[in-house]
């Protein structure tokens, strides 16, 4: 995984409280934020997949005329999200077509790549069929396969984030033959599996200068993204 794109910081965010949630703020600032996982925060540069200690700060907050909602500011140790145009990441093949390969990123988020991003490999006759290299019979892409992707297009649509992707160049396939060409030597499922872990990291407690904190995930967030599987472009 692109170390820039999974990143750990303490940030500033812009919440609205519903006026029901002034008697406990602190209540009405985790809602808010739970409302926020797995979606695209512009505040924030990228999307939300765990926050903990959140504090409300004490700067003076307003209400919003149209709605009556309470405008505030509060800071929160927080994980993003942030994919970008050129980074390699790992995914799950969740689909394949005679002309797209669909990708699960972190398990939450769509990929997909069509098939003229993909000309290394022959297409299967139908769907569901594996895609072959066209110069290495035994590199396939096959449904449930980790591999490596280059990001070409980041999508924002109502708050839910796809990628589109690229199976072409160095670096990229089936995960352990993609390091292999690389030069890189790692073992199959590596690089797939350290971003699978990243993302669901905190699922019960992380240690914060020497106490466990209790940490939201988006996991912990119920049903809060669907998955859909991805379509060629």
């Amino acid at each position: 995984m692109d170390p820039a794109t999974l990143v750990t910081a303490r940030a500033s965010l812009t919440v609205d409280l519903h006026p029901s949630s002034l008697a406990d703020p602190a209540a009405g600032v985790r809602a808010a934020l739970a409302a926020r996982l797995l979606a695209w925060c512009p505040d924030l540069g990228g999307v939300l997949l765990a926050y903990e200690e959140p504090r409300l700060d004490p700067a003076p907050a307003r209400v919003r005329a149209a709605t009556g909602f309470v405008r505030a500011t509060a800071t929160s140790r927080v994980t993003l999200f942030r994919p970008r145009p050129g980074a390699l990441l790992p995914a799950t093949v969740a689909a394949t077509g005679a002309d797209y390969v669909g990708l699960l990123v972190l398990g939450a988020f769509n990929a997909a790549v069509g098939a003229a991003r993909a000309r290394r490999f022959a297409p299967p006759a139908e769907a569901g069929g594996a895609w072959v290299a066209r110069d290495d019979p035994a590199h396939t892409l096959v449904e449930g396969a980790d591999v490596l992707f280059r990001v070409l297009r980041v999508r924002s649509d109502g708050g839910y984030v796809s990628l589109v992707g690229s199976l072409d160049g160095p670096g990229t396939g089936e995960v352990g033959r993609a390091a292999a060409a690389a030069g890189g030597g790692a073992a199959p499922g590596t690089a797939a599996k350290k971003g699978k872990r990243a993302a669901k990291e905190g699922g019960g407690e992380k240690e914060v200068g020497g106490e466990k904190k209790k940490k939201r995930t988006a996991a912990a967030a119920g049903d809060g993204a669907k998955r859909r599987k991805g379509k060629g472009v």
